[in-house]
């Protein structure tokens, strides 16, 4: 007898939540230190709301605008709190709540996070990325409506993939221009290392992916053949090996941002040839059809 799917099964542990009263600097370190973007928030014990980075960034905003529309103001201003900040618009579940009842109810409120809370206390955190994981994870449970994926539909998911890529390698490397820059701070090192770490789980999951379904794919095609598959793989776990090698450097307190920033602009630039060398070699519609036809074979 199968159970329906509660919220505990999906959603994230609150490892921490921060207080209403406690400054925006203590909401926006904590982020940093859970790899978080948004907190619950508490006030006498009990969950009042919910401080997300982007409300971190409009508040900034604000302070900034007030400082120049304003100077004399900026001396007599306190810092904002987290309670000032934050939304109190949040759903608030047990974590036995069922899983269909709470996406429903998020989708028909409008709700972005449901506050997972038993006896007062913060469980867990379920957000839309929770809700999508789960939504991909039930899916991939379904049974195929039709005899299986054709070459044509790994090379949709292959190139949708590879645009998700290329927005991670563009913010990577604008961030990447930023701590370049000799008056650099802090934050814009984080920024950099989050979005490398964005890219490394995407290249991952990337690397993953063709290994289970484009390098079969290409093994049957006439004049391709399994050995070249498993250099397409093999060149693509390299690259994230890199990456991966980066994201640990700008973990490391004792390296030096600018130099990693320059060899990060290299890596960009050979991934972005790389994606574009595939797509025109591979995932051309006369390699890659549902028909079996393949008209020409000319990948490299």
């Amino acid at each position: 007898m199968r159970y329906p799917s509660v919220i505990a099964d999906y959603m994230r542990e609150a490892s921490c939540s921060i207080e209403a009263h406690e400054p925006l600097r203590s909401a926006e370190r904590l982020m940093e230190e859970q790899h978080v973007r948004e907190l619950p928030v508490c006030q006498n014990g009990r969950c009042c709301g919910v401080i997300r980075q982007a409300d971190l960034r409009l508040a900034a905003r604000n302070r900034d605008y007030d400082a120049e529309a304003r100077p004399r103001a900026r001396e007599r201003r306190t810092e904002a709190t987290v309670g000032e900040a934050m939304s109190d618009e949040f759903y608030p579940v047990m974590p036995t709540a069922p899983l269909a009842h709470v996406v429903r109810t998020m989708a028909a409120h409008g709700y972005h996070y449901a506050v997972v809370i038993e006896r007062d206390e913060v469980k867990g955190i379920f957000t839309t990325t929770q809700a999508l994981g789960a939504l991909s994870e039930l899916l991939e449970q379904q049974p195929d409506t039709r005899d299986g994926i054709g070459p044509g539909d790994i090379r949709a998911v292959i190139l949708t993939e590879h645009s998700h890529v290329r927005s991670l390698l563009e913010r990577a490397r604008a961030a990447a221009s930023a701590v370049r820059e000799p008056a650099a701070e802090e934050s814009e090192v984080y920024r950099l290392r989050h979005a490398m770490e964005r890219l490394l789980s995407a290249m991952s999951a990337h690397v993953d992916l063709e290994d289970r379904a484009l390098a079969p794919a290409l093994t049957a095609l006439p004049g391709y053949g399994k050995e070249r598959a498993e250099q397409l793989v093999l060149e693509h776990r390299r690259q994230t090996s890199e990456t991966r090698d980066i994201v640990q450097a700008l973990a490391a307190p004792d390296q030096a941002g600018p130099v990693l920033a320059s060899k990060l602009q290299d890596l960009i630039d050979r991934l972005e040839t790389g994606l574009s060398d595939e797509e025109a070699l591979l995932l051309n519609l006369d390699l890659l059809r549902n028909d079996g036809i393949v008209t020409e074979c000319n990948a490299g």
